[in-house]
Parts: C-alpha cells; structure tokens; sequence
C-alpha cells in the first residue's frame, strides 16, 4: 500500500521487538487472478476503468478523486470461506475528531495478553445500522420520503484503491437484477421520463442526502446509469450518470441490501486472499534452493525427447524453470506462514499485519462422470434358481425392445442420467457448499480480551444474524437461480417432439425438456428427474446444514475447552490466593504439568490475597467482570448467573439461528408454501452433550470468582447503612471513649483490610475480575464511616468543652458579684467554700477533654479553629479559678467587718422603735366613741402592721448574729405590745364589722339574707362582747355596752329571718302567711326586714312560723 504523503506520517513495521506495536502498511501488487476473476464476472469496463486510475496515480497526494487511505480494523467472519473484514463506520453529524484510544503494544500493563488489542475509534450509534462497510447502507422508507441525510465521508474513511483494496462495483454481482436495465426502462412510465429511483444528492456543505429522481438511459459499456433530478431538489431536472451501486429503485429496497450485502462478501473474500497471497510474495526466501543445476538436469532428463528442444529453446526453459522455481519459494512460504496460524506470537503478527488464513476450496464433483446410456450395448437378462446359496443361473440377451424401454425409464427417472442436473449439482458444491460454514465466531478478531461481556455476546450475535441471512436469504436466492438457470419455468416442460431420435417407450408420455430448453448440452430432461433432483437438493442442503450446525457445536465446545483445566494443574489456583490454592494430588498416570512461570512466582513470593500469583496464561482469559457495590449490597456485574446464561444462550441459538431457512423442495411446486430445514434437534444426544459439557466448564470456570465474591461479603456491613445512620446507631449505645477509640482502630484496619483483600485485578483461567471500583468503594465507606465517627466524637467534644466554658464563665460571674447584705456575703462565702470543694471534678473534665483531643489528633482529624480555641482556653480555667477565688476571700473579709458595723447599728433602732410603739399603744388603749369605728380600726390595723415589721426584722437580726457567730439577742417588747392592744383590736373588730352587717340586713334585700350567716355571727358577736365587757373598764367598756345592746334589739327579729327564709316556702305557702296576716307577703327582691317590721309581722309569728315549719316537712 502507497504512502500517503508527508502529511500522513508512516508507521513503524510492526516487530516482536517493538515496545509500541501498530498496524503495519502492506505495499504489495494485485495478482493477475483477481482481475481475471473480476473479467469473468463481467466487469470489463469497470475493470479496465480501476486499471487506469491505478496507472494514472492512484493513492497519490493531491490528485482529484483519490481518497487518503483510511484506517482499519479487522472484525467478525461471516463464512470460514469468506473473511468480511469490518470498516470504520461513517460518523454522522457533528463529525467527531478521531482518537487513539489505545495503541497496539505488548507489556505487562495491559494485562499480561498477546496479541495486542487493536486500534478503537469513537463510534457512532446511530451509524451502526451497518458496520461492515461504511458505504454499504440503504436509507429507510422514512429517510428517503423526509430526504433525511448524513455528512459526506471525510478522506479518513475512504479506502484508497490500490493492490489489496477495489472497488466496491467490481464484485456487483448482475445476476441480482431481477429484470433486465433495458427491459425496466423500456416499460411504460406515462408523462415520467422513467421509472422513479433515488440516489445520492451533495449539497455545497458536503452533506448527502437520498433525494427521487427518474432514471433515463443505460449504457452497458460502462454500467452506468443517467438520472433526472425529480421536481424539488435544487437541481431540478439536470442529469448526472452514476453507478448501479448509488442507484436505488423504488421496487427494491430488501433485495438492494442482499446486494450489497452479497458484493461486500466477496469483496472482504477476495481482498484477503489477495492480502494472503501479497503477504506471502513479499516474504524473504531463506531455505534451500529445491530446484538448483543437478534437479534442472534431472527434470531434463525426466523429459526424455524433450530435451534436445529444451537446449534448442535455451530461453525458454529458463523462464519455465524460473517459474517453477518461483512456484516452489510461493509454496515453501505459503507453507511457513500457514504454520505460523498455529503459533501464538506468529499468529499474533498476522493478525497485526491484517493477514489471515485462506482454506482452499472443497472439490467439486468431476465435471465428467454422466454415462451415455443411448451408446450402452445391449445387456444381458440372468436368471438364477431359487436356493439357499443361490443355485445356477443362466444369462440370456436382452431383447432390443425390452433394453430400450429399460433404458427409457433409468434415462427419465434417474438424476445421474442427466448432463444438465449433474452440471448443476456440481455448481452448487462448488459455489454453494456450507458445510465449513461456522455459525458461532470463535476467532473474536478485533475484540480486546478480557472483554465485556455485552460486547462478546454482540460480536455472537451480529455473526449468527450475518450468516442466518446468509442463508435464509443469499443462499437460498442462490440455490434457486441454480435452478431457475437449469429449468426457466417448470410449467414450460413439454414433451418432446417426434422424430428427435431418442428411443421412448410406448405409451411415454413424460414431459421432457430439450437441452437447448435447459442451457445445456445434453439429452432432455424429464419431470420426474427435476423432481427428484430438487428433491436430493433439498436433502443435500438439509445435510449441509446439519454439518454446519454439529460442526459450529464443536467448534463452540473446542473454544470454551480452551479455558478447562485439571483440578490438579495450576490454572486452578489461578487468582487464588494461598490460604484458597491447596490443589489435590494428580492422578497415577497424569500428564505432568510442566513448570510455568505462575509456580515460579508463586513458590518464591507467595500470593498473600487474590490475584498476587500475577496469573497470566494463553490464551488470555475470554472476558471481564467486576466486583461492585449496588443498592447497598455487594454483588458481581455483570452477575455470574448471566455470565452462563448468556453463554448458553449463544449454544441454544446456534441451533435456532438456521431454522429459518426455506426448503426449495416445496417451493417449486408452490411459491406461498412455507416450510423450513429441519436441521438438528436440541434433543439429540450430540448436542445435549456438548450442553452439558460447556455447562460443566462454565462451573468449574465460575468457581474461583464465586469464592472471590463471597470473600468480600465479610464487608456487606460497610455498605449496608449510610455513614450518618451508623453514627446515629453508634451514638444511641452511650458508648464510652475507649469504645469509640476500638471502633475508630477498627475501621482503619477495615480499609486496609479491603485493599489486602485482592489485587485491583484477579485473574482467573477464563474470566479477569476487576475488584478496583468496589476495593475504592467499600474503602471509602470505611473511611466514611471513620470520618463521621470522628465528626460526631469531635462535635460533642467541642459542645461539651462549649458547656465548660460557658459554666466556668458563670462562675467567675457569680464570684465577681458585689454582695449587698449579710445573707449576699454569707451566700459568696458559702459558694467560694462550694467551689473549692468542685475543683476536683472540674479538672477531671478538663483531663476527660484533653483525652479526646489526643484520640483526635491521634487520627489525624481536622479540628476547626474555634473548637481548638475553645480547648486551650478550657485547660487554661484551673489557674484562673484559683486566682479569682483568693481575690473573692479577701473581698469577704471586707465584707464581714462592714456589715458587723451595720448590724449592731440596725438593733439599736429596732430597740427605739419599740419603745416608740409601746407609747401609741398604752394611749390608744383608752380610747372609745363608736362613731369613730372606722377610724379606731385603722388605727388597729397600723399597730399590727408595724408590730409584724419589727418582728420581722428582730428575726432578720438574730439570723445575722448566727452568721457573724455572736450571741442572739431577744425581744420579749414584742410580744408584750401584741398582748397590750390584743383587747382593743378584738372589740374594734367586732364594732366594725356589727356596723357593716346591720343596715345590710335591715335594708337589703330580704331574698340576699342567709339566716343561718345571720345567726352564727350575731352569736359569735354576743359571746365576744361578753368576754369583753369583763375585762375591759372605762370608754372601751362603754362601747362594748353599747354594741351589745344593738345586738340584743336585732337577735330578737331572727326568728321572724328565719321563718320566711326558709328554702322549702314556695308560692301557696306566701298565700297562706297573706291569708294568716290580712295582707299580700312576698319575700322577693322588694321586700327587706325593715318592710316587715313596718308591717307587724312579729305579731303574726306563731302563724308564720307554722306555715315555714309546715314547708320544711314538705
């Protein structure tokens, strides 16, 4: 392959010694056979059109119409025949710049794997409709009514045509076109210039879209076609000459992409053999030369009379010995290269250089073999007596009649007979035989391993789906033009006309077809023989398909066999650590293992936790999974379950991915039939024990990471509940500071133990477990959980140094108060004293916080700078306490001599305020007049008022005297001035309260009277004053007199009170007090005890009474 200029830098040729591998350009030059191959399929002119472009330039720098040569990487083989290699697919818009994500290398890093991994661009979903060619595509039926469109291809996906590279149109099969170019044009379009079609329309921008037009003329020189732009494309009405492929008629949307997809196949099947044979041209011939001077004369003369023309033609027989010579070097490294397939590292540089093996065609049945009945002489009839062993027999000539209508009947019935059917037959095991075809992709070529496991399962699956439409669709298409070119139309088969010199029977009326009918030379063919052949057809292609199925099956088993493994070999230790790797004895008569690199490394440094054997095998394990955490559990992703699933999926489907395929047997006799090849069943014993022994080896593969898994379970805990929800869980057990001190050493030694746990990669014999991101998560919920406890431990430190502070400030407060009484000085005293007495305790929490702050900094915690103020200034407390209690002693000193002073000052003025008192009281005593009630008892109440004051503050004095530790002094002047005026306050009382009640009860409302209230107290009052008058002489006895007297004068309307306040008097008893009276009496709110005394009621007592006593019985 051309380089493409200075712009384009070239790559270094890929060698085992590289430290950075790529892909190697290969310069090499088209074999002869690939355009001759080309010529027969008709492609003259587009041949010779590839020829001159390539002579003119091709692939050089600044030509017009010559695209840079573009990248590529190698994918999936649809047949073991045809190798279709995958392109970069055409970005759409906006084009993304291309980068290397990855370079072909070979190194420890990258996971111990050879061949390297290949080159990956960023991709496109949307244009994965069709990866294989990145021209390949149709537009659906909504693209092309909307004119949806894509960005032209940058120069980066265009392939440069050169020696390994054609054109897409030289493998455009036109056996594909249903009808005729000139007969669809030719048909009758109306006002239409032809039949409408769409292709692809630039726009200034260099995007594209599929715009309608009108194709209107063919030209079969160049295959090409001219289109009329259809009303609304800005080139309305201009025409433009394109090729078959850009063309896409109305009618043929499912059989364009067969199409294409068929042109690509063989396109892929001859670019590789060309790359094959290329690769194999351009290697060095080192081995010994086979054919030098004394093999020339030995092969001379072999050549017996030849030989004096060979020294006649001295030139050419070199050319024909340099020829052989050529052919034997081509075979020599065709040999050497097909060997190294084999070897691991050599395949691995082939697979680089883009080379791949080519299997050489199956031969075909001998193109002669067919007997020629008509020219058989006459046979013989034997005849043999009936016995055990047979008994003699006689033969006899066949009569020529008899042997004709004999060899009529084998002629029109036997397939064998036929020139015609065996020609097809042949062309169908040469170009249509399937039995190599393999149905699963086991190469993987382009997949980095270990890979994913959806990216594996799509690879299967876009293979099976490539070769079931292979053969539901192209194969069969196939088969049938196989035999529509041997039959046109089977209802065209007539009988043959008389006089063609073919013997018949009598009576033989077979339908026949001539040869000239058929397209072949030869006999005619009979219905029963076309019958019967596209019967064995369809078992041949029922068979086929069958080898291709159990041939997949094994194929599928040998891939997944590569990854067994004895239970006594090490790849059963692989990944696991020492305390899991204990391997059993092997048994009498093992192979022995030979010694690897793995038992090397492992017997000198030990695997002290999963993956540090540093196992490393080939073929490199198949595919990746990884240890996660999800919905706050631990669990592996994708799950090992699906793993298996996924794998036995791709079993089951290789059976169900080609039973789709029509049976041809029935389609001829009637195109709607439906009926497919029954090609195996998943009950048959081959495939039931392949199942179970791929399910075998996916267990015993599966066995290691299940024990990884549940080896990390040891830390669901961590993930099970957030950190604040441990914290809150912690704290809600009141644990102690050495229990929380525990629980930090702990978590710490729990994310060391995640890390100890595995390596970031544990790799295992068939799958490579990353444990990095769940390792990092679980380490991070340690760490979290750490963190938070050391949070919460640090926030209730600081609130408890905040409480300290806060209590350490009251009490500073509480000392600097100023006392202004005996009781404040005694109370300040008595808290020095109390606080003296808490010092110790209040170091002890000091001490408690100074602990804390040590297990903080011990773990390294981040303390802010007011909680680390708050700390230093709590330790700092003590020695401010201490001072400010020496300062609050020497204030009290003070404060007890002054306050001495002051007491001894205030006992002299209560002792003169009591002499005072006890002169106002023997002056009141002596006082009468009831007029002046009102003031008398003001007078009482000021003597008691002061006397309770100056008892009060004779207790007041006493206290202090306790206080000051002195002698209490007593007051005896108190309780003789409350003995003096006890008398007087008594009567005064009395007086006052008689005044209140009488005019109440005389005037008021006589319904408001209570006669039992009214009773009590005129009884309390009358035994009061009588104690009274006995003790008391001179004014004070003349107003006791006097009170008494009007006490006596109402006593005696209290029973009259009484008898008409009775509760029980309802209205007919106030009827009949009016009827005892004379007048209409009602107590209601009108009437008063005054009213009744106007009225005379005391007269009409006793009828009163009795009617009252009469109520109360009721």
């Amino acid at each position: 392959m051309e380089d493409l200029g200075e712009t384009s830098p070239r790559r270094p040729k890929a060698t085992l010694e590289s430290k950075a591998r790529v892909g190697a350009l290969v310069s090499v030059k088209v074999p002869k056979d690939l355009y001759s191959a080309a010529i027969a399929a008709g492609h003259q002119s587009a041949t010779a059109r590839t020829h001159q472009l390539q002579h003119d330039g091709a692939g050089s720098p600044g030509k017009t119409g010559v695209a840079p040569r573009a990248s590529m990487r190698t994918g999936p083989l649809t047949l073991e025949k045809a190798g279709v290699q995958r392109r970069v697919p055409v970005p759409r818009q906006p084009v993304p710049t291309k980068q290397w994500t990855e370079e072909y290398h070979f190194g420890t890093d990258a996971g111990d794997t050879y061949p390297p991994r290949p080159v990956e661009y960023p991709v496109d979903e949307a244009d994965m409709v069709d990866a294989d060619n990145p021209f390949g595509w149709v537009p659906s039926d909504e693209q092309v009514v909307a004119g949806g469109g894509s960005m032209r291809p940058s120069s980066g996906h265009m392939q440069t045509q050169g020696a390994t590279v054609l054109a897409l149109e030289l493998f455009d099969s036109p056996d594909m076109e249903l009808i005729a170019p000139r007969d669809k044009l030719s048909g009758d379009w109306g006002d239409k210039p032809g039949p409408p079609a769409s292709s692809r329309f630039y726009d200034t921008n260099g995007g594209f879209s599929w715009a309608p037009c009108y194709v209107t003329e063919y030209e079969p020189e160049s295959d090409r076609y001219c289109i009329q732009w259809q009303a609304g494309n800005p080139s309305a009405g201009k025409t433009k000459w394109v090729k078959r492929l850009n063309l896409l008629f109305d009618d043929e949307r499912t059989g364009f992409r067969s199409r294409l997809r068929e042109a690509r196949r063989r396109k892929a099947q001859v670019e590789r053999e060309a790359r094959y044979a290329a690769y194999i041209a351009a290697q060095p011939f080192r081995n010994p030369e086979g054919l030098g001077v004394a093999g020339v004369a030995r092969v001379m003369a072999r050549a017996g009379r030849a030989t004096a023309l060979a020294g006649g033609l001295p030139g050419v027989t070199a050319d024909y010995i340099n020829e052989a010579r050529g052919d034997y070097r081509l075979a020599v490294n065709a040999a050497i290269v097909d060997f190294l397939f084999g070897d691991p590292d050599g395949s691995a540089r082939l697979a680089a250089l883009d080379v791949q093996p080519v299997k050489l065609r199956a031969s075909c049945a001998p193109s002669l073999g067919v007997v020629d009945l008509s020219a058989l002489p006459l046979g013989v009839m034997t005849e043999c007596e009936a016995g055990p062993n047979g008994g003699p027999h006689t033969s006899t000539p066949m009569p020529l009649e008899a042997f004709h209508l004999l060899l009529a009947d084998v002629s029109g019935g036997a397939v064998a007979g036929s020139p015609q059917l065996l020609s097809a037959l042949q062309a169908y095991l040469r170009d249509l035989d399937v039995t190599s075809l393999q149905i699963c992709d086991t190469r993987l070529a382009g997949l980095p391993l270990p890979a994913k496991l959806p990216d594996f399962v799509r690879m299967q699956r876009m293979h099976r789906d490539e070769v079931a439409d292979q053969l539901t669709q192209e194969w069969t298409m196939r088969v049938l033009a196989v035999l529509e070119n041997l039959l046109p139309a089977l209802g065209d088969i007539s009988p043959r006309a008389p006089g063609d010199g073919t013997p018949r029977a009598s009576g033989d009326v077979t339908p026949r077809v001539t040869a000239d009918e058929a397209g072949a030379p030869g006999p005619a063919m009979s219905r029963v023989q076309v019958v019967r052949f596209v019967k064995m057809l369809s078992l041949v292609m029922g068979d086929q398909l069958r080898t291709a199925v159990l041939s997949s099956i094994r194929e599928y088993v040998e891939f997944w066999r590569r990854y067994d493994f004895a239970d006594w070999h090490e790849a059963a230790r692989a990944g696991l650590s020492d305390a899991q790797s204990g391997l059993p004895t092997a048994p009498v008569g093992s192979t022995a293992e030979p010694a690897s690199a793995n038992a090397e490394w492992r017997g000198s440094h030990g695997a002290p936790k999963w993956g540090a054997d540093l196992f490393s095998t080939v073929p490199p394990p198949l595919l990746q999974v990884q240890i996660a955490v999800r919905d706050g559990a631990i669990c592996m992703v994708p799950e090992l379950e699906l793993v298996e699933e996924a794998v036995m999926e791709s079993f089951d489907d290789l059976l169900t991915a080609v039973q789709a395929v029509d049976d041809i047997s029935v389609k001829l006799t009637d195109a709607t039939a439906e009926r497919c090849l029954s090609p195996i069943s998943p009950e048959e014993p081959a495939v039931a024990h392949a199942r179970a022994e791929v399910t075998a080896l996916l267990t015993k593969s599966l066995r290691g990471p299940a024990e990884l898994l549940a080896s990390f379970q040891e830390f669901a805990h961590l993930v099970e509940v957030s950190p604040d929800a441990y914290v809150a869980e912690w704290a809600a057990g009141e644990p102690s500071l050495e229990q929380s001190e525990a629980e930090l050493a702990r978590l710490s030694g729990v994310a060391s133990a995640v890390s100890d746990k595995s390596e970031a990669h544990v790799t295992f014999r068939m799958l490579r477990v990353d444990c990095s991101r769940a390792q990092a998560e679980l380490a991070d919920s340690a760490i979290a959980r750490r963190s938070a406890l050391l949070e919460w431990l640090a926030k209730n430190w600081a609130s408890a140094n905040l409480t300290q502070l806060d209590h350490f400030d009251e009490l500073v407060h509480r000392l600097n108060e100023e006392p202004d009484t005996t009781e404040g000085m005694d109370e300040l005293e008595k808290f020095v004293v109390g606080l003296e007495m808490e010092m110790e305790t209040l170091e002890g929490k000091i001490g408690y916080s100074r602990t804390v702050y040590d297990v903080l900094s011990d773990a390294r915690h981040s303390l802010d700078n007011d909680s680390s103020e708050m700390f230093w200034e709590l330790c700092q407390w003590p020695v401010t306490l201490g001072i400010e209690i020496e300062e609050v002693r020497g204030r009290v000193a003070r404060y007890r001599s002054r306050y001495l002073t002051q007491l001894k000052h205030d006992q002299a003025t209560l002792v003169s305020d009591l002499a005072s008192l006890k002169a106002e009281v023997d002056a009141f005593v002596w006082l009468g007049d009831l007029k002046l009630v009102d003031d008398r008892l003001s007078t009482v109440l000021d003597i008691e008022a002061r006397t309770q004051a100056l008892a009060v503050q004779a207790d007041l004095y006493q206290a202090r005297e306790r206080i000051f530790g002195l002698a209490q002094t007593e007051y005896p002047q108190i309780q003789a001035l409350q003995k003096a005026y006890e008398q007087a306050a008594m009567m005064w009382r009395t007086c006052s309260e008689l005044m209140r009640c009488l005019p109440e009860w005389m005037d008021g409302p006589f319904p408001e009277i209570d006669a039992e209230v009214v009773a009590s107290d005129c009884d309390k009052w009358w035994r009061g004053t009588a104690k009274l008058a006995k003790t008391l002489e001179g004014p004070t006895l003349e107003v006791v007199t006097a009170v008494r007297a009007r006490l006596e004068e109402f006593q005696a309307h209290i029973p009259l009170i009484t008898a008409m306040r009775n509760p029980g008097l309802r209205d007919h008893h106030w009827t009949k007090i009016s009827a005892a009276v004379g007048m209409s009496i009602k107590a209601d709110a009108g009437f008063s005890l005054s009213r009744a005394l106007q009225l005379g009621l005391p007269a009409h007592m006793a009828a009163i009474e009795e009617v009252s006593e009469f109520a109360s019985k009721e």
